[in-house]
């Protein structure tokens, strides 16, 4: 009678044990190593493009340019009122060298143009021209003199423009095509892991890579699905991307897929294997009422814990802005609600 009661507790025990493994999913870092500032804003409205320095120094670009040196508690004007026919786009290199970009349509020649802004003391002061035939979509400087972006060549006569990297030299004046970098889709963004090492990104994948700033760039093989979107990558090799709602991780080298998630989890910063993300249910992938939560992994993404830290009432821009390793901030579709920071301890 004994010896079956034993039997009864073990089984019970397994049972119990089971039972708290599946509400414990998936198995990784606690979420105790980082913290949540919110930061309530004195301004409202629409914009175009934004960069932060550190969590209180950053510039926001709406019909005008603007400043915050305190978090966003308040904004300066840099700029007057700022007129585009489509896109506003913006590069910061440090506080003092700025760079806007505003797309238009010469109507005498008939031809599309780039108004170009550029501050080298902080927005006291600016410097303009125009480049013709260009519209750049993202814009990238890697030292006060050189820069690259992407965008579409037009072609006099010609209804329809090439999909191209650009180069300048000369602080943004002239800007040359990239020949070795041949663009069959359009990229997304730029990103720089430091100053010599970036990746040119499209939809589901970086598929450029230069660890020279630029002066080469070597083709990256890819793994990843023309129907993938690209979601965030670790380096040239490791990257996670969105298929059918799930989040999967990819590794180039490998060339194994893994589903890290049955739901889109958007990744936001890393430090080394330690990576923090938003986890996303009823798949929703703009902001909506839906259910987030924070999640972070320390094994480069393979396994993630989860942990509410953050009022999820609030529309997070889910484009978020890597501040650096290890920081990260949320905005709010209209900057009427406070912008959250996370940050590493």
């Amino acid at each position: 009678m004994k010896r079956q009661y034993i039997i009864f507790i073990l089984i019970l025990v397994v049972l119990i044990s089971c039972k708290k493994d599946e509400e414990t999913e998936p198995i990784g870092l606690p979420l105790v190593s980082w913290e949540v500032k919110e930061v309530d804003v004195n301004y409202s409205g629409p914009y175009s493009d934004y960069l932060f320095l550190n969590e209180k120094n950053f510039f926001f670009l709406s019909n005008s340019l603007l400043k915050s040196t305190d978090g966003g508690r308040n904004f300066s004007q840099l700029t007057g009122n700022l007129t585009s026919v489509n896109r506003r786009e913006l590069a910061v290199l440090d506080e003092n060298h700025i760079w806007v970009a505003l797309d238009s349509l010469d109507e005498v020649n008939r031809e599309v143009v780039t108004n170009f802004l550029r501050s080298t003391d902080s927005g006291e002061n600016w410097e303009k021209w125009t480049v013709r035939n260009i519209r750049l979509d993202e814009i990238s400087f890697i030292s006060p003199t050189k820069g690259f972006a992407f965008g579409v060549q037009f072609i006099p006569g010609q209804n329809e423009g090439i999909n191209q990297l650009f180069e300048t030299k000369d602080s943004g004046k002239t800007w040359l095509n990239v020949e070795e970098v041949e663009l069959k889709t359009t990229l997304s963004k730029i990103v720089w892991e430091n100053s010599n090492t970036g990746y040119l990104v499209d939809l589901s994948a970086p598929i450029y890579i230069t660890e020279d700033a630029g002066e080469t760039w070597g083709f990256l093989g890819r793994i990843a699905e023309p129907t993938d979107v690209f979601n965030y990558a670790i380096n040239e090799n490791q990257f996670f991307v969105f298929r059918n709602n799930e989040t999967l991780r990819l590794d180039r080298l490998t060339g194994k897929i893994q589903k890290v998630a049955d739901h889109p989890l958007q990744i936001i910063s890393h430090r080394g294997d330690d990576l923090l993300g938003v986890l996303l249910f009823d798949a929703c992938m703009i902001v909506s009422p839906c259910t987030r939560r924070w999640v972070t992994s320390n094994d480069s993404g393979r396994t993630w814990s989860k942990k509410i830290i953050a009022p999820y009432e609030i529309g997070y821009n889910f484009s978020s802005q890597q501040l650096g390793p290890g920081k990260a901030v949320f905005l709010t579709p209209s900057f009427t609600s406070p912008l959250i920071f996370v940050t590493k301890r």
